[in-house]
């Protein structure tokens, strides 16, 4: 079994310095980051490029509303409560 640390990771697809070509005229592109990739065909025949607008992340809003779904039930709950704490002392008192 190896061990983590004994583990390369090469990203992008791109090679060390050490493992290029002796060739300095060749040169990769990655795909993610080609032209082609990266503009929409209508934008590049056009020649503006807009930027494009993230998407807002929902992990707040999740939370949010998780927080107020126990909020709410926890409401919910102590009311139960209350009204069954009523009702054993009434029928205490019968007794």
């Amino acid at each position: 079994m190896t061990s983590p640390s004994s583990t390369i990771v090469i990203e992008d697809d791109e090679l060390p310095p050490s493992w290029r070509s002796a060739n300095s005229h060749v040169q990769r592109t990655s795909p993610r980051t080609s032209p082609e990739i990266l503009t929409e065909p209508n934008d590049a025949a056009i020649g503006s490029i807009e930027p494009s607008r993230k998407r807002k992340r929902a992990k707040g809003k999740q939370r949010d509303t998780l927080d107020t779904c126990f909020k709410r039930l926890r409401k919910t709950l102590d009311e139960e409560v209350e009204s069954l704490d009523q009702e054993v002392k009434k029928l205490q008192k019968q007794i």
